[in-house]
């Protein structure tokens, strides 16, 4: 903005105002960049970037509230920053509540997570018995259903909790009626794998039967090849509980069809659905509604990435069928040779 605002004040005040119109730009940008850089430290979501950004819109009302003067300069981006500074601080932190319904691992590690990243977590449980626990481990509970869910980001669900069928929970109601968004722990994972892009590999394993076998082997044959593993998901730990994101380190993760419904920014490096037969049906509605879920595990795989998928059942084999790439996509059939 800076070429076509210091002509047009000069014309406007009749006189060269080149140097108070760049301080007004330093000094704007600096206040309301330290603010941001302040608020990035404790609160992790507003970035120094966007504090610059405030501070180059303080120029218009420091410029014209000091008619060119240097201290009306100083005072206008000082004030004008602050402004935009409040409202980023209200906008970004009070709505940075989150909910968390469901204290069982996945929901204990999530509202320990997201307490960690600079959340506010309100936490619950339907059983008095979750709560207490979720208490003796530190985590705040706030009774969901007196919560005011227009200050809430998102509802962390447990994947044991209905979402849809065959009745939504009170929570997930709730929160849709406030578009408040409804996601799993799985869901903030792999949010914060793409957002720190460490080169941390995932391998996501799902299944009616033989997956939480197929998950251990593959973690067993990735650590004797010599490879840090971290096994996790719907067998083991919580998946944010597992080590930090680091370039060396494979997360193999079981998933259900649960956990895959609740995530969808769900993007592995290889991904494997060995089989599809009737179940959980009660929260699916139908079978065939169920193997979508399923098969949304191969939705984001990149190009230099892998599906493996078991064709010795129709449902499966449609699927295979409608598998596009660019990625490789190996089948897997009892009594068949296993392509490489």
């Amino acid at each position: 903005h800076y070429p076509l605002v210091a002509p047009m004040l000069q014309r406007i005040l009749g006189r060269d105002v080149r140097l108070v119109t760049a301080t007004a730009f330093v000094l704007a940008a600096v206040f309301a960049g330290a603010a941001g850089f302040t608020l990035a430290i404790y609160y992790g979501g507003v970035s120094f970037s966007m504090g610059l950004m405030l501070g180059l819109k303080a120029l218009f009302a420091s410029m014209i509230g000091g008619f060119g003067t240097i201290a009306g300069a100083v005072a206008g981006a000082f004030v004008l920053a602050a402004l935009e500074t409040a409202w980023t601080t209200f906008f970004y932190i009070g709505y940075r509540d989150v909910a968390v319904f469901g204290l069982g691992l996945s929901g204990i590690a999530a509202a320990h997570a997201l307490a960690t990243g600079g959340a506010r977590v309100l936490a619950w449980d339907d059983t008095q018995a979750s709560r207490d626990e979720a208490a003796a481990q530190g985590v705040t509970l706030h009774d969901l259903s007196s919560a005011d869910w227009s200050s809430i980001a998102a509802l962390v669900l447990a994947p044991g909790i209905p979402l849809t069928d065959p009745e939504p929970h009170w929570s997930a109601k709730q929160a849709r009626e406030a578009c408040v968004e409804v996601i799993g722990d799985t869901e903030l994972f792999f949010r914060e794998l793409a957002k720190e892009d460490s080169g941390a590999k995932v391998v996501v394993i799902t299944g009616t039967n033989g997956k939480s076998t197929t998950t251990t082997l593959t973690a067993h044959l990735l650590q004797v090849g010599g490879r840090p593993v971290a096994l996790g998901g719907n067998i083991g730990r919580a998946v944010l509980d597992l080590p930090q994101f680091s370039p060396s380190l494979t997360y193999v993760l079981e998933l259900s069809t649960f956990q895959i419904d609740l995530t969808p920014s769900l993007a592995a490096d290889a991904a494997a659905l060995l089989n599809v037969t009737p179940d959980h049906l009660d929260r699916h509605g139908t079978i065939e509604n169920y193997a979508a879920i399923k098969a949304r595990i191969f939705d984001r795989l990149p190009a230099d990435g892998t599906a493996v998928i078991g064709v010795d059942d129709d449902y499966c084999r449609a699927i295979a069928d409608a598998l596009r790439g660019p990625y490789a996509v190996k089948r897997i059939a009892v009594g068949h040779p296993v392509e490489t």
